[in-house]
């Protein structure tokens, strides 16, 4: 016998009577709402089944959308908890999901700091770190290579690029795959066809791919090649082993230099009507060359028209001018 949610296959092979005591398995449904309004189509299914969420939401010009919150909330510049695009969760109950928005202000380029990531997995820049020790983009022994770090108040400060890991997340078969990329090395972290085996690859195969698992803010990396877990065995550094090796993994995340705003409704920058003050920048013509004269706006820089000025032009004079050939106006 083989149950499908509320249904029952049951092949008998021979005459019987069979009687199913179960408890139903409950429906529910997840909605979405994007800037205020609905977005795309509701799901349903079982209790506690997967649900894929949609890696893409309404645009609104001037932010990002950066993921799913199961909580409505005000704008803030406090990180909340949220769902990556794209990733999976198990409702146990109807639910609706926002669409979470944001807008770096200031400075949005990576600092050196690195703070402990407890939600998620979410793509960006981040430190893998299990007893301080931070997985480093170099094979040694056939592992990779590590550095210790020490977190102040949950915050790792570094510049060695090494130690950086983009990650990066792709569906496969409905199942969310991550990869661990270091720009300093153009290689991926990647498990082998041996057991207690790591290395660098510089392109994407299944050695590459990495399920993750969250539990208590810490991470599982379970590799789609070998199904062997990342971790860091004592001093031989990060590799594919055995569940029963080290443990789970922190991640730090890249903390941009800039401020980051949280919200649910964004506004769209509002275009610059260019009512106010403009420039104009003249450039004469020549006899050969045709000049112009360019408008700005001093509130955008917006080009708001450019006249051509035709060239000039020879102007000859009045006189003639002569050899013993020829005569000519000069």
């Amino acid at each position: 016998m083989t149950r499908s949610g509320n249904s029952f296959t049951v092949v008998p092979t021979s005459a019987c009577t069979v009687q199913i005591n179960f408890a139903p398995r409950a429906v529910v449904t997840v909605s979405f709402m994007a800037n205020g309004e609905a977005y795309g189509t509701p799901v349903s299914g079982y209790a506690g089944d997967q649900v894929l969420l949609p890696a893409s939401a309404t645009e609104v010009e001037g932010w990002t959308f950066s993921g799913w919150s199961d909580v409505s909330f005000e704008e803030t510049t406090e990180k909340p908890a949220f769902y990556a695009p794209g990733a999976a969760c198990y409702p146990t109950a109807d639910t609706t999901l926002y669409a979470v928005y944001t807008k770096t202000e200031g400075d949005d380029q990576p600092s050196n700091q690195y703070a402990l990531y407890e939600g998620d997995l979410e793509a960006g820049d981040y430190l893998v770190v299990y007893d301080n020790s931070a997985m480093k983009a170099q094979v040694s022994n056939n592992r990779l290579a590590f550095t210790a770090v020490t977190p102040s108040d949950n915050v790792i400060t570094t510049d060695d690029t090494s130690l950086v890991w983009t990650l990066s997340s792709e569906n496969i078969g409905g199942l969310m795959y991550w990869r661990l990329y270091n720009d300093s090395t153009s290689s991926y972290a990647a498990a082998t066809s041996d057991k207690n085996r790591a290395t660098l690859l510089s392109s994407v195969t299944d050695y590459a791919r990495w399920s993750v698992t969250v539990a208590d803010g810490t991470y599982d990396f379970v590799n789609k090649g070998n199904s062997r877990y990342l971790r860091k065995n004592g001093t031989f550094g990060f590799a594919a082993y055995a569940s029963s090796t080290g443990g789970p993994l922190s991640m730090y995340k890249n903390v941009p230099a800039g401020t980051t705003t949280y919200t649910l409704m964004p506004a769209a920058e509002v275009p610059c009507a260019h009512d106010g003050a403009t420039t104009e920048t003249r450039v004469e013509p020549t006899c050969t060359e045709a000049g112009s004269v360019t408008v700005t706006c001093d509130l955008c820089g917006a080009v708001l028209s450019v006249t051509e000025l035709p060239a000039l032009g020879h102007t000859p004079a009045a006189a003639y001018s002569h050899d013993d050939a020829n005569h000519w106006h000069v």
